[in-house]
C-alpha cells in the first residue's frame, strides 16, 4: 500500500532532522586539521541535491514539502546521505535495515592499516602512519596530484617510504630551507616536504634522501 502524503512528510521530517544534525557535525569537524576535507564527500553531494531540489540558497534538509513527487526525490536524497559512510565521523545508525554506517574514522582506520601493510610488504621501510596521519596524507593536494599524474599511489609510496628511512637528511634539508634548525619535526612535515619536492621536481627529486 502506497504511503500517504502525510506519512511521507512525517518520515521525511524525522530523517531530515537527523541528516541536518550530521551536517552540522561535519561542519564542526572540518575546522580540525585531520578532517579539513570532510565537506568534499557525501556532504557535497547532499548540498548539490539540496540545490537541485530547493534552490542554491538552501543548505539543510528540514523543509516542508507539499508535492509528493518532490518529496519522494527528497527522501531518496536524505536516505542516500544518511547511509553514506562519509556522512558521519564515527559509527551511526543507518536506515532501511542497512544496520549502521562505520563512519569516516573507521573507514580511514581500515585504509591506514592496509596502506601500512602494503608498505611493509613492498618496501624495506619501517615507516607507518597513524589513522590521523593517514587522513591528512591522503587528503594532501600534492599527493592527490601526484597520484593522478603517475596513475596510482604505488610508485609514490615506495619513494616516500624509502626517503622516510633517513629523516636526518630531510631534517637538514628543511633546516637549510628555513635557515634555522628545528628541534622537532613531525612526520607530517617530513612527508609534506617529500611530496612538495616530488611535485616540483619529479619523483627523482627525493632519490638523494634514501
Amino acid at each position: 500500500m502506497a504511503k500517504s502524503l502525510k506519512d511521507l512528510q512525517a518520515e521525511y521530517k524525522k530523517l531530515a532532522k537527523r541528516a541536518d544534525q550530521r551536517m552540522r557535525e561535519l561542519e564542526r569537524a572540518s575546522g580540525k586539521e585531520d578532517y579539513k576535507h570532510v565537506l568534499e564527500w557525501s556532504y557535497a553531494v547532499a548540498q548539490d541535491n539540496l540545490s537541485a531540489l530547493f534552490g542554491e540558497s538552501v543548505s539543510r534538509f528540514d523543509r516542508k514539502i507539499s508535492e509528493k513527487s518532490k518529496l519522494n526525490k527528497a527522501l531518496a536524497a536524505v536516505k542516500a546521505f544518511l547511509n553514506s559512510e562519509t556522512s558521519t565521523i564515527g559509527k551511526a545508525k543507518a536506515i532501511d535495515g542497512i544496520g549502521e554506517t562505520q563512519g569516516i574514522k573507521v573507514m580511514f582506520e581500515d585504509r591506514a592499516q592496509k596502506m601500512n601493510a602494503w608498505i611493509e610488504k613492498n618496501t624495506d621501510s619501517d615507516w607507518k602512519m597513524t589513522t590521523d596521519q593517514f587522513i591528512d596524507f591522503v587528503q594532501n593536494q600534492k599527493y592527490q596530484k601526484l597520484r593522478e599524474k603517475y596513475k596510482g599511489s604505488d610508485v609514490i609510496l615506495r619513494r616516500i617510504a624509502s626517503a622516510m628511512q633517513n629523516k636526518n637528511q630531510i631534517r637538514k634539508a628543511i633546516a637549510k630551507e628555513q635557515h634555522r634548525a628545528q628541534a622537532k619535526i613531525t612526520d607530517r612535515q617530513f612527508y609534506n616536504y617529500i611530496l612538495r619536492k616530488m611535485e616540483s621536481s619529479g619523483l627523482n627529486a627525493v632519490d638523494d634522501l634514501k
